[in-house]
């Protein structure tokens, strides 16, 4: 099962580290994977992982599903992810 727009009851359920929300944030701008690994200086291959690591953890299934969701997703969302309270 991939990704539905306006369909995310695994957000609450899946982590996001702090690097993979800003290479979203990137991404959502419209940078490239090129240009975001350049203004996070990381690696191509980096980013390219990140990328398929966020789409792993919400089940994405291509660039079509990926754009969806980072489209349709508020980043506020997700790094609510990013920090367990519990943990503060």
């Amino acid at each position: 099962m991939g990704y539905l727009p306006s369909d995310c009851l695994r957000c609450e359920f899946a982590r996001i580290t702090v690097v993979q929300l800003q290479v979203l944030s990137f991404l959502k701008k419209g940078y490239s994977v090129i240009q975001t690994a350049k203004r996070l200086d990381l690696s191509v291959k980096t980013i390219y992982a990140h990328k398929y690591n966020v789409m792993r953890k919400f089940a994405l299934k291509g660039d079509k599903e990926f754009n969806a969701f980072i489209n349709d997703v508020s980043l506020l969302e997700l790094y609510k992810g990013v920090i367990n309270v519990n943990e503060i």
